[in-house]
C-alpha cells in the first residue's frame, strides 16, 4: 500500500522528470534517444504517481482526461485563427510515430472485470457469451473498452506484473 512518503516521492520524481524531458526538447531534439528516454522516465513516473495516489486515497487519475482537452483546446485556437470550425492549416506533412506497448497482467477477478465492463455500458464484443474462465477475452474487452490502463482496475482485478513501452518517430 502506498504511503504519503510516496506520494509526496512521486511528485517530486514527476517534477524531476518534467525537467529532464524540457531539456532533452530544447538542447536535443532531434536526439531520439535522449528524448525518447525522457519521455519514458515522464510517463513512468506519472503512471507511478496516478497509482499510489489511488491506494493512498482513492481518487481517480488526474491526467486522464488531460489529452482531450488539449485537442480541445487546439481545435478552439485552429477555429479561432482561421475563422474556421476546426483544421489544421500549418501545411506540415503528418508525422508518423510509432508506440510500442508490452504489458504482463495477472487476471485475479475475471468476473469483476467482466461487471466492471458491463457497468460502464462498454462493448463485451469477445467475452460475454464465454466463462469467466477466459481471460484473454476479457483483458480484450477491457483494452477495446478503455484504451487499455490496467492501473485503473485495482490489483485485486487486474495486477500489472511488468509494463514496458516505448515512444518515437517510425524509422
Amino acid at each position: 500500500m502506498a504511503t504519503k512518503d510516496d506520494l509526496l516521492r512521486g511528485a517530486e520524481e514527476i517534477g524531476a522528470a518534467v525537467e529532464q524531458h524540457a531539456r532533452a526538447l530544447a538542447e536535443s531534439p532531434d536526439d531520439a534517444k535522449a528524448v525518447i528516454a525522457a519521455v519514458n522516465r515522464l510517463r513512468t513516473a506519472a503512471i507511478t504517481y496516478v497509482v499510489n495516489a489511488g491506494e493512498l486515497t482513492g481518487w481517480g487519475n488526474p491526467f486522464s482526461d488531460l489529452e482531450d482537452e488539449l485537442e480541445e483546446e487546439a481545435e478552439e485556437t485552429a477555429a479561432d485563427d482561421s475563422g474556421e470550425e476546426s483544421g489544421d492549416d500549418s501545411g506540415a506533412p503528418p508525422s508518423v510515430v510509432k508506440v510500442e506497448a508490452s504489458y504482463l497482467v495477472r487476471v485475479n477477478d475475471a468476473e469483476a472485470a467482466r461487471r466492471h465492463l458491463a457497468e460502464r455500458g462498454a462493448a463485451q464484443e469477445y467475452s460475454a457469451e464465454v466463462s469467466a474462465a477466459v481471460t484473454t477475452d476479457v483483458v480484450t474487452d477491457l483494452f477495446l473498452a478503455d484504451g487499455w490502463s490496467p492501473h485503473q482496475y485495482g490489483e485485486e482485478i487486474i495486477e500489472v506484473l511488468e509494463e514496458k513501452w516505448s515512444c518515437g518517430p517510425d524509422e
